[in-house]
């Protein structure tokens, strides 16, 4: 690596230490530095809607951005019902009816 590469480099390390310190910058803002983000819009949002969760984030101390970014994380982590049916869709069944398991179900309780 050349010299001037080299010095670009501790110029570029040296301007992230100062700009983006981990202990104040969000972690949003350090991947958007460090990694590739995705980027959404969400356009025509009512106002109704757009202030319930700007109070949100302001009671969660977080900006909207941050908030919503966190929400957004949160359903992506999770299975959607079709996703959980779709992966227990081989199983096979038991033996019994629908009907036949309320009805033992209801003796069952009924004997308590």
């Amino acid at each position: 690596m050349s010299e001037s590469a080299v010095t670009l480099r501790r110029m570029n390390d040296l301007i992230r230490s100062v700009l983006i310190r981990d202990d104040v910058a969000p972690t949003w803002r350090q991947r958007r530095y460090y990694d590739v983000v995705a980027t959404i819009q969400i356009k025509n949002v009512s106002e109704a809607a757009h202030a319930v969760l700007r109070q949100r984030a302001a009671v969660a101390g977080q900006s909207l951005q941050e908030y919503m970014l966190a929400w957004i994380e949160r359903a992506a982590s999770r299975p959607t019902l079709d996703e959980v049916l779709d992966r227990v869709s081989h199983r096979s069944g038991g033996r019994l009816s629908a009907t036949d398991v309320v009805l033992q179900l209801r003796e069952e309780r009924d004997r308590r």
